[in-house]
């Protein structure tokens, strides 16, 4: 089979994200077919721009793919010269659609996120003969509309609009990876038996292999993080408005004043959290463990309040429990008994959001025991890796505000992101609070975080919850800063080993759900393409 798949934005391992149109190809060019992607010379989202120099075509293969970059001007932002960029793509696809008709494609595939390039797409299916598929990645114009804030009656989103509107009356099948966008297809036109849901991917071969170094700058971070022992809460992807990370800044704030506050309520040597375990746990027991510093004995009587004194007998050894009850407050260690019941969630303040609990019991290894911490809680570290609009203004607020555990770190190349991720004891994904997400989200970023085995804590509201089906950690109400701290703060009391199930259970479900190698025969299947090649 010959495929035509166009989309403006697409990437590849040289390049830089959009991956993909990059994924899909390359599967399909192992089963056998033919493959060329059409995409603009100049995108947002590519780490590194083909280097067309005056030339207004360049050809180029990568993977046995066969790429064809269209010169476009470059651009910044969602203004004036974006809408020029896209004018010129459309304007030299249509230009090239005899040519590109004649190379015979059997399907020809619409994927630009907005629509209007439906129009030449749908004049080279019509040359060729082919089947003319239609790829939904965001609903546009929806998108700029309720996330952008652009009147329905500007001139642009009318195009695009009429260009939605003509991708569901004539495409012979529509692709979604949004998973409830049906009745907004239909509404615009769309018979219903033309969709087909195929969501967003992981590249398992990625992560088959050994991962590529960290650079030694990111490398020497994570390891000085570890031996401070702090438990690092990690995000990798954009860094724009909508990935919510200035939600995550609020939850770094309040989980370091809890850590102050803690530290200047407990009197020296005696956090005050275990001194009131030691004054239960002595009246039953005669004795009380005190979680202090790391080698340290309370040999010498320990005070309370001015003037007050622990009975001599009251002594520490370091790793002892608090007593199972004591549960009510940041710093207390949580029942051994946690999860033990079907469907039980975590204590606390975590909303009732589909995912809130953790859904199944986690094991613990015979003996296991949740760790004991200090009445001043866990340590922890907040990673952001990437670029984007927002990321300066993150730094500024950081630096304004004394936020000395939050570090950032470069993009990274895209062979580093298992290394990386795999320094994280906790992956966030946040979303704002918007509309748009009642059809559903397919986010790029997460394949990689569940490949990781890495619990995720994801702060979202929309029709449907990956990390909720998969099991593998905490969904909250997004852009709740006491919600996400307190999520955080639960799963870094999880024994390791229970993390470490949280992260299999992801793992697992994205080696079922998210390979491309399956996601590459139902898109094909979906299209009527499941014959063998025969071009």
């Amino acid at each position: 089979m010959n495929i035509l798949l166009i989309n403006h934005y697409a990437g590849s391992p040289l390049h830089g994200m959009e991956y993909r149109p990059y994924y899909l190809a390359r599967e399909w060019v192992k089963a056998g077919h033919r493959v060329r992607i059409v995409a603009a010379s100049q995108s947002h989202l590519r780490t590194h721009a083909p280097q067309l120099a005056t030339r207004a075509v360049l050809d180029e293969d990568i993977d046995g793919i066969a790429y064809r970059w269209l010169a476009t001007p470059s651009y910044d932002g969602n203004g004036i010269r974006r809408a020029a960029n896209i004018a010129a793509f459309l304007a030299r696809l249509t230009a090239q659609s005899a040519q590109l008709a004649a190379e015979r494609p059997d399907l020809v595939i619409a994927s630009s996120t907005y629509p209007a390039d439906i129009w030449p797409a749908r004049r080279i299916a019509r040359l060729a003969g082919a089947r003319l598929v239609f790829e939904v990645h965001d609903l546009w114009p929806l998108s700029p509309i309720e996330l952008g804030g652009m009147s329905p009656r500007h001139p642009f989103i009318r195009l695009m609009q009429a260009a939605e509107n003509a991708a569901c009356r004539h495409a012979d099948t529509v692709i979604s990876i949004l998973p409830h966008a049906a009745s907004h297809l239909i509404a615009h036109g769309m018979a219903p038996h033309k969709l087909h849901v195929v969501p967003n991917g992981v590249a398992l071969a990625e992560w088959e292999r050994a991962p590529a170094p960290l650079p030694a700058p990111v490398t020497t971070l994570l390891d000085s993080l570890r031996a401070e022992g702090r438990m690092v809460v990690g995000y990798a992807g954009s860094q724009g408005r909508a990935n919510a990370l200035d939600t995550l800044l609020d939850a770094a704030t309040l989980l370091q004043h809890r850590q102050r506050d803690l530290h200047e309520e407990a009197l020296p040597g005696t956090p005050a959290i275990a001194l009131a375990a030691t004054l239960s746990a002595a009246a039953q027991q005669g004795r009380a463990r005190l979680p202090d510093r790391p080698g340290a004995d309370l040999a010498e009587p320990t005070p309370d309040r001015p003037g007050a004194r622990l009975p001599d007998h009251v002594t520490y050894r370091l790793g002892a429990a608090l007593p199972e009850h004591v549960t009510d407050r940041l710093g207390a260690t949580l029942p051994h008994h946690l999860t033990d019941k079907p469907g039980a969630g975590l204590p606390g303040h975590v909303p009732n959001s589909p995912g809130a609990g953790l859904p199944r019991p986690l094991p613990k290894r015979p003996g296991e025991r949740l760790p004991a911490q200090s009445g001043h809680g866990p340590r922890f570290a907040f990673v952001l890796a990437g670029d984007g609009p927002e990321k300066q203004a993150l730094q500024r607020r950081v630096d304004v505000e004394g936020l000395r555990d939050v570090h950032f770190i470069a993009p990274l190349p895209k062979a580093c992101i298992p290394a990386l991720l795999g320094g994280f004891d906790i992956a966030y994904l946040g979303w704002r609070r918007q509309p748009l997400y009642r059809y559903g989200i397919s986010p790029n970023k997460l394949g990689d975080y569940l490949m990781a085995a890495r619990p995720v804590i994801h702060a979202v509201d929309a029709a449907n919850d990956p990390v909720a089906d998969a099991g593998c950690g905490l969904s909250i109400a997004p852009e709740d800063p006491a919600a996400l701290a307190d999520a955080i703060d639960r799963l870094a009391r999880l024994t390791p080993w229970q993390r470490h199930e949280l992260g299999q259970r992801g793992a697992s479900y994205a080696r079922r759900h998210l390979d491309y190698r399956l996601l590459a025969r139902r898109f094909l299947e979906a299209c009527g393409g499941t014959g063998p090649p025969d071009r």
